[in-house]
């Protein structure tokens, strides 16, 4: 009698390894992280990040003819942000045009730990929280033609922010900013723009200066100092 066809022994299936994940590949243009430094000691976390000049919009914006576009007044900027008023200020617009015409690509390339000088500080939407004159001055010295001399200096020294040479290569205005995670319209936002504007650096007028300290005082400042229509100012501060 013929024995029985042998039954072919199972084989257990076996499933290919998965890849080991490596860390997630930054964007074009994205760098280290860092801290900016407030007036208060606090600190708020940001990101270095190269960006193309136009993609990004301050409170005013230097148009090719030379003169200041009021983005609040346009609704393209939020307000609340930014206390000085480029359009019809003299001394701000000359500000703008004096960092353009002498180009000093350090004031705006650096680690600078506050919002004073160094990389404007902007939202991921592109908002211009700190260093609205420092953007402007880019876009001036784009009519100026000096913008190349930024440029070459950036190109130098990008690495050095965790930033690959050639994403700002690649980009026709690269500009180094510092990114924060927050939305334009928040308080946090309002809060670190009106912190910048306190710095003992660069003057303000009596008006910049009010609108910036402003949401210190306390609402109900004059219950709390039990003001009447009498009170002498020794009397309120004892």
């Amino acid at each position: 009698k013929a024995a029985p066809p042998k039954t072919p022994l199972a084989v257990e299936e076996t499933k290919a390894p998965k890849p080991i994940e490596g860390p997630a590949k930054a964007k074009a243009g994205e760098g280290q992280d860092t801290k900016i430094a407030m007036p208060n000691g606090d600190t708020v976390q940001a990101k270095y990040e190269v960006r193309e000049l136009a993609d990004v919009r301050g409170s005013n914006r230097v148009t090719a003819s030379g003169t200041f576009k009021d983005l609040v007044a346009s609704g393209e900027y939020p307000k609340g942000l930014q206390p000085r008023n480029y359009t019809t200020n003299p001394d701000e617009q000359a500000k703008v045009l004096r960092f353009a015409s002498k180009m000093e690509p350090a004031y705006w390339i650096s680690k600078h730990p506050d919002g004073t000088s160094g990389p404007p500080i902007i939202t991921e939407d592109g908002t211009v929280l700190a260093g609205n004159g420092r953007h402007m001055g880019l876009e001036m010295a784009r009519k100026l033609g000096t913008l190349d001399k930024y440029k070459e200096a950036l190109l130098k020294q990008v690495a050095e922010f965790g930033i690959d040479p050639q994403d700002a290569a690649n980009m026709k205005e690269p500009v180094l900013y510092r990114v924060v995670s927050m939305s334009p319209d928040s308080a946090a936002a309002v809060n670190l723009a009106r912190a910048t504007n306190i710095a003992p650096t660069q003057m303000q007028g009596v008006a910049e200066t009010a609108a910036s300290l402003s949401h210190l005082i306390p609402g109900d400042v004059q219950d709390q100092l039990k003001l009447g229509p009498d009170t002498t100012f020794s009397q309120a501060v004892t």
